[in-house]
């Protein structure tokens, strides 16, 4: 009897010790599974942007979205899009500024010495990190698109 009793819990605690492990495979598979649901809602959210919009621009900055990294690191994300059907190819450039207070003073900086060239064939995505000084408080992102020196488009993101 006591060589079976212990055959029974020996199953038992074998049982147990597997129900575990599969527990654990699953909360693992759970975490994953939220994070990569998380970054698809992000991206469903910034593609329904590309749904034309209202109004004669033919070409536009969509979304301009930005959101603090670290305390010296700001990331950017902007879409632009030309909202006619079969538009050519734009080719200019795409300049973003971080404004706000440093030290009481206003401040601000650009995401990089000149303008970024960018290529819009329908629409473009483009993202970024840029430095600040620890003790900047940003209050605004604004995107502009150039053509030469005129600004084709312009957003501004309030934080």
């Amino acid at each position: 009897e006591l060589l079976n009793a212990q055959s029974v819990a020996n199953t038992s605690e074998s049982l147990l010790t597997t129900e575990r492990s599969a527990q654990e495979q699953l909360a693992v598979r759970i975490r994953q599974l939220e994070a990569d649901n998380e970054l698809l809602r992000t991206d469903l959210g910034f593609f329904e942007r590309l749904i034309p919009g209202a109004g004669g621009d033919a070409l536009s900055i969509r979304g301009l979205q930005a959101e603090r990294v670290s305390d010296t690191q700001w990331r950017w994300q902007a879409l632009m899009m030309q909202a006619t059907k079969n538009a050519p190819d734009f080719k200019g450039a795409l300049q973003i500024t971080f404004t706000g207070t440093l030290d009481g003073k206003p401040w601000s900086l650009a995401q990089a010495p000149a303008p970024q060239p960018v290529l819009i064939k329908g629409y473009l995505r483009l993202e970024g990190i840029v430095d600040v000084p620890p003790q900047a408080m940003v209050k605004n992102v604004t995107a502009k698109i150039l053509q030469g020196n005129s600004v084709r488009s312009v957003q501004t993101f309030q934080l």
